[in-house]
């Protein structure tokens, strides 16, 4: 099959981490959903295959579900080194060409996957993307003394995603696998097993590979390509006989709720909005038709879940919700901790980034008349690819 597959290696446990760094939370979603992101709205790759830690695939294994992002996913079960676990990845390989990843470098570029690709079509066999060292390197002794200055010159780091022929790198471990030979790289695999040197090409100090917890605040920093704001606004009529919801929260003593093809609850609306409308995914009526009987009377909060899962499929990831909303009553003072918990959780974000404000109309218009309730969102987001 021509193109790429990509092998994304995550099994690992993290020991100079601590834990298992590939699923520690960032911005509310596990940092390898970063990285296979990074990959995903490539159309030469086929498939994505990702190599999880072995407790993933037991009975009651508490591992996220990464296979609703996109239906090129594929998993594979991790080794007990990497070796073992890239090995098992390349038995689901189909395609001419293999990519493999680590799964803790979700700061890789278009640019440099390009470098690697690129490469590969014009008839590299295996390619590897590579920086200069920039520092002074020295050699410790074993008591921890310097022993000696190492010469930087043709030292360069190497970095992943690392490209080959997959025939080629199939062979390599399946010679590897004959010699008992371990290698923490696959270029240095092909280069043991079967003497073939990979072509370097440009890298990204940019792209680091998260090894220790300090490297969360260098990730947090680098991850967004771009910040966004985006503007929500909806207004309902209130009608008797009606449920009464708002953020989530049904205000049971009340008579009188918002007309509405779902249950109408205007603050979700204009959260929905001011989500979707700066990452180009339309609006509430593209996504949830009031002409579509799937959404009728349903739950705003499954709306809102969906717009999470899709918000998370385009690299946007909400990083704070300011609402105001305007009602002469019920009185919400008593409900906002309620409701912003609520849409937290629904969004997988702290509910310290949402602030929710009740205001009157003093009396004016049909807000004012307590005919309607009107809410205004603003929201920022973090475009991450």
């Amino acid at each position: 099959m021509k193109g790429f597959d990509l092998i994304i290696v995550a099994a690992g446990k993290g020991k100079r981490f601590g834990r298992p760094k590939q699923f520690v939370p960032i911005f509310g979603r596990p940092l390898l959903t970063f990285t296979i992101l990074k990959f995903l709205h490539i159309a030469d790759i086929n498939r994505v295959i990702l190599v999880l830690p072995p407790e993933c695939f037991e009975r009651g294994g508490k591992c996220p579900d990464f296979l609703n992002l996109d239906p090129r996913i594929l998993t594979a079960k991790g080794g007990a080194e990497r070796t073992d676990s890239v090995a098992n990845g390349l038995r689901l390989v189909e395609s001419e060409f293999v990519l493999v990843h680590d799964g803790a470098r979700p700061l890789v570029s278009q640019k440099l996957i390009n470098n690697v690709m690129n490469a590969l079509k014009t008839g590299m066999k295996a390619v590897v993307p590579a920086i200069p060292v920039r520092d002074t390197m020295k050699k410790l002794a074993d008591s921890g003394e310097v022993e000696g200055i190492v010469e930087r010159k043709g030292v360069m780091q190497i970095q992943t995603p690392q490209g080959f022929k997959s025939k080629l790198l199939k062979k390599a471990y399946e010679k590897a696998n004959a010699q008992s030979l371990k290698a923490t790289d696959d270029s240095t695999l092909v280069e043991l097993t079967l003497g073939i040197r990979s072509k370097i090409v440009e890298g990204d100090p940019v792209n680091l590979k998260i090894t220790y917890p300090e490297d969360l605040e260098f990730l947090k920093r680098n991850l967004f390509n771009e910040l966004l704001v985006g503007h929500g606004y909806d207004f309902h009529r209130l009608r008797s006989g009606r449920r009464f919801v708002l953020g989530g929260v049904h205000f049971e003593d009340v008579n009188f709720g918002p007309l509405g093809h779902s249950d109408g609850d205007a603050l979700i609306h204009a959260i929905i909005d001011a989500l979707i409308s700066p990452c180009g995914l339309g609006d509430i009526g593209k996504l949830f038709p009031d002409t579509d009987p799937r959404f009728k009377d349903i739950s705003s909060v499954e709306l809102l879940r969906k717009v999470s899962d899709t918000l998370t499929k385009a690299g946007c990831v909400p990083l704070n919700i300011d609402a105001t909303v305007i009602l002469e009553r019920p009185k919400i003072g008593s409900k906002t901790e309620e409701m912003r918990r609520i849409i937290a959780e629904t969004l997988n974000i702290s509910s310290q980034k949402i602030t929710i404000k009740g205001k009157t109309a003093e009396g004016l218009g049909p807000v004012g008349e307590g005919k309607a309730v009107e809410v205004h969102v603003v929201a920022l987001i973090g475009k991450a690819i």
